[in-house]
C-alpha cells in the first residue's frame, strides 16, 4: 500500500471524525463555545503556551529514538492538552457541555495515532 492509500486513510479518518463530531453534538446537545470568548481566555493562552513549550523541550528526546517513542510523545502530549482543554471547558463553559466531546474524542484520536504508526511501520518500502 502506497502513499495514495495512506492519504486516503488520513482523509477518511478526518471525515469520520467530522461526521462523528456532528452526530455527537446533535445527540448530546453540545453547543460550540470558544474558550477565547470566556473568562478563561488568558488561562487558556498561557496553558496552551506552557504545554507547547514543554512539548518542544521533550521533542528532541522523542525524535532520537524509535517511532514508538515518537508515538508515545504524541499520545502524552495530546492527553495532557485534551485534559487541560476539557478542564477549562468544564470550568468556564460548563453549560455548553463541550468538555464531554473533548473527553469522548481523546480515545478515538489515540486509536487513530496507533493506526497511523502501525500503518507506517508495516508499509513496504
Amino acid at each position: 500500500m502506497g502513499l495514495g492509500a495512506f492519504l486516503l486513510f488520513l482523509v477518511g479518518g478526518a471525515a469520520v471524525f467530522l461526521g462523528l463530531e456532528f452526530v455527537l453534538r446533535k445527540w448530546l446537545k453540545v453547543e460550540k463555545v470558544k474558550l477565547s470568548e470566556t473568562e478563561g481566555k488568558k488561562i487558556e493562552r498561557w496553558g496552551r503556551g506552557l504545554i507547547l513549550v514543554v512539548g518542544l523541550c521533550f521533542l528532541p528526546f522523542a525524535l532520537s529514538g524509535s517511532p514508538w517513542r515518537m508515538l508515545w510523545f504524541w499520545i502524552v502530549y495530546w492527553v495532557v492538552f485534551s485534559f487541560f482543554q476539557a478542564f477549562l471547558q468544564w470550568k468556564y463553559a460548563k453549560e455548553s457541555r463541550e468538555y464531554i466531546l473533548t473527553l469522548v474524542f481523546l480515545p478515538f484520536f489515540i486509536i487513530f495515532l496507533l493506526l497511523i504508526t502501525f500503518w507506517s511501520e508495516n508499509s513496504p518500502g
